[in-house]
């Protein structure tokens, strides 16, 4: 089973233009699993542990490796 199940028809397309237009965001519901959601939200209680509870930005987490958000770049489905 996929951590990330996402439809990829032209009506979510659609959809998805439509909103950004009209609200200017989009919100994919159901589409991480709980595994997957758990692993990020643990990935950023490590972040605030290392950066300490103050504002900080982590730039293009998708691409780092080491971060379980690699896991959203690796998914065709929802980078296409």
């Amino acid at each position: 089973m996929s951590n990330i199940n996402i439809e990829n028809s032209k009506k979510v397309v659609e959809d998805i233009v439509s909103n950004l237009n009209s609200d200017g965001f989009y919100c994919l519901e159901n589409v991480l699993s709980h595994e997957l959601q758990k692993e990020f939200a643990d990935e950023i209680s490590k972040l605030i542990k290392l950066k300490g509870k103050r504002y900080f930005s982590v730039v293009n987490v998708m691409a780092d490796d080491d971060l379980a958000f690699k896991a959203i770049s690796n998914n065709d489905k929802l980078t296409s």
